[in-house]
């Protein structure tokens, strides 16, 4: 009660079922609806943004299908840069291995040349001996794949050229690609996906008006059901705010405030677009004495009105109060006599439905409960404990007597016990 965000909450569940029930519908529409919102936010932004992420998204796209990236061209880009940046080495390599070969080098006979010898040898004897015969087959094998290899490097060496141009157009090209890794990605593929992503964006800013058609149009309908449902919760709520002031002032003045009013303040709030909780703004007023206007509530209230506005209260929401249990402090401020019976009946009544925990000074209060709670301080070691026990019956007898005259006197203790009967009995 002294949270004034929660009095529109205690005002809909007095209202009831039906209420809470287009309150839940409300709800669904204000999300519905800045659901929306958020997505046309998304869509639209700030119009100058939306042209500068344009422009660069149509920047990137060109700078990217400008340089007709291929998927495995750094890795054959690298192999040609390797290629021609060494060309001497492997001119100079080749060379000399194919005339090892198959010219002959240095005023000796060529590999191939003395393979074929050898072969030549070996086949003019093998006929004495069978073994010689593989030897000489094994050899013109060898023979055979080393002209294959001299054959391929003659191929290789007249490809290779030393063109500074070639090389030059391969490094501005590796220069590229390696720029727009650094943009872009991490790879030439990864630069390639960029593009194909920032493409899909592009399309959807460029077709972006009819789905903003679209959203707007569900906006203005949510808006519309929203409102529709919002004036029909206001409705209720001032006819709760009515009701729930003329009850509460008869509660209260059946607790020993026969002046009090409770009233709540139902007040449109300033902020238009659909909120959860309706369109409305709740506060309590309260006011104690006659002749005055009921001022806030969380203002004016003392502890022991609370108290009791609280125990009003609850007992008029007792059957939509999710709360499980309830604590009362001070509630007997004032009272005594009819008016304290009627405050524990209430207590009582209410304590049928849910656990009530009450702090009382009352014997004909306290006497109303099932279970009593003895707190006491003691002091241990220059140390102060609070302690809590559970009052046997006997126990139960003597602390109301106590309560009754401060003495327990026979009297008193007889008292006790016809107040507890009922619940010694039970």
């Amino acid at each position: 009660m002294l949270q004034v965000a929660k009095h529109r909450e205690v005002l809909d569940r007095f209202a009831g079922p039906q209420t809470l029930e287009l309150l839940d519908k409300i709800f669904d529409v204000a999300k519905a609806y800045r659901q929306t919102e958020a997505k046309l936010k998304a869509l639209i932004g700030d119009g100058r943004e939306q042209q500068r992420r344009l422009e660069m998204l149509r920047f990137q796209l060109d700078e990217i299908a400008a340089a007709a990236l291929q998927p495995d061209e750094e890795a054959d880009l690298l192999v040609t840069r390797k290629r021609l940046s060494n060309y001497e080495r492997l001119h100079n390599a080749v060379s000399k291995a194919y005339a090892l070969l198959y010219q002959g080098s240095n005023g000796l006979p060529a590999v191939s040349d003395q393979l074929a010898e050898a072969v030549t040898e070996l086949m003019h004897v093998e006929r004495y001996d069978q073994e010689l015969s593989t030897w000489s087959k094994t050899l013109q094998e060898a023979l055979y794949n080393i002209e294959d290899i001299a054959r391929s490097l003659r191929v290789y060496q007249e490809s290779l050229t030393h063109d500074a141009g070639a090389l030059q157009k391969v490094e501005q090209r590796l220069d590229l690609l390696n720029r727009l890794k650094r943009k872009y990605a991490d790879s030439v593929e990864g630069v390639i996906a960029y593009s194909k992503t920032v493409a899909e964006e592009i399309m959807r800013i460029e077709n972006s008006a009819e789905l903003v058609a679209s959203l707007q149009a569900d906006l203005a309908k949510q808006a519309a059901i929203y409102h529709t449902f919002a004036v029909q919760l206001s409705e209720q709520r001032q006819q709760a705010a009515q009701a729930l002031r003329q009850q509460m002032g008869e509660q209260l003045a059946d607790l020993g405030l026969p002046h009090a009013v409770l009233a709540p303040e139902v007040r449109t709030a300033a902020e238009s677009k659909p909120h959860p909780m309706g369109q409305d703004e709740v506060e309590f007023m309260f006011n104690a004495n006659p002749g005055e206007t009921p001022k806030q509530l969380i203002k004016v209230i003392s502890g022991g009105e609370m108290s009791r506005v609280m125990l009003a209260l609850k007992t008029l929401l007792a059957e939509n109060d999710p709360v499980e249990t309830l604590i009362f402090d001070e509630i007997d401020s004032g009272l005594g006599g009819r008016l304290a019976l009627a405050v524990g009946e209430k207590l009582r009544e209410l304590a049928t439905s849910r656990q009530v925990i009450c702090v009382s000074h009352l014997a004909s209060i306290a006497a109303m409960a099932d279970q009593h709670l003895f707190i006491s301080k003691e002091i241990e070691e220059a140390a102060t404990y609070t302690k809590v026990r559970v009052l046997e019956e006997q126990e139960r007898v003597v602390e109301i007597a106590r309560m009754l005259d401060g003495q327990m006197s026979e009297i008193a203790l007889e008292h006790a016990r016809e107040l507890l009967k009922p619940k010694l009995n039970g």
